[in-house]
């Protein structure tokens, strides 16, 4: 028998909460184990059941969605995060990643997107959305004493920038006026200058280092 994904819906809104249950309830490989209205209420819970996935508000009273993130991080570092947020707002999403959130997703994206964040993150990989994240790192000009440190040159910083906005080689190299070829290239001494595998890794980097514009 296959096992179902435990699920932990947290959330101080009570209808959206209820949304969620009646939705997820609709599938066979999910089950609700937790349902609670705070962080402080999801630590109790956890002392005697565990979960997969951790649904999160971002904005609740008696604690938040991001003292919560930053809990599960240090103490539960298997549980996936997915940030579920009326506020689709660029600083607070951003810190939220940086804590440790593995997904992070407007409200008003549709219930279905959640089913996609929560196989995509189960699969040890990071699922974004927000108008904010689109424009996270944006192309920069000179270097900073980090970017210095690291011997990353302008060029490569500019390739980060556009690289962290999901722009493809192709178009990159359209835009620079350079070979596929050299932006390729590019692309591999980043990576391995910065010592990151993976867009959503690369751009944490920026974030945390200031190579956004």
């Amino acid at each position: 028998m296959k096992k179902k994904i435990r699920l932990a819906i947290v959330d101080d809104n009570s209808i959206y909460k209820s949304t969620l249950t009646a939705f997820f309830n609709g599938f066979k490989d999910f089950k609700i184990s937790i349902k609670c209205s705070n962080g402080q209420e999801l630590k109790e819970n956890l002392m005697s059941q565990i979960v997969d996935v951790v649904l999160l508000d971002f904005k609740m009273p008696v604690m938040d969605g991001l003292k919560t993130t930053e809990f599960l991080s240090e103490y539960y570092p298997n549980i996936k995060i997915i940030i579920l947020t009326a506020y689709d707002n660029t600083i607070d999403s951003l810190e939220l990643i940086e804590k440790g959130a593995h997904g992070f997703l407007p409200k008003d994206n549709g219930l279905n997107q959640i089913v996609d964040a929560i196989y995509t993150v189960l699969k040890q990989q990071e699922y974004y959305v927000g108008k904010g994240l689109k424009k996270t790192i944006s192309p920069k000009a000179g270097k900073n004493d980090f970017t210095n440190e690291l011997k990353l040159t302008d060029r490569e910083v500019q390739i980060i920038g556009l690289v962290c906005n999901g722009t493809t080689s192709k178009k990159i190299a359209e835009e620079l006026c350079i070979s596929k070829r050299t932006v390729d290239e590019h692309r591999r001494n980043v990576f391995q200058k910065t010592k990151t595998t993976s867009i959503a890794e690369l751009t944490k980097f920026a974030v945390k280092h200031g190579l956004n514009g």
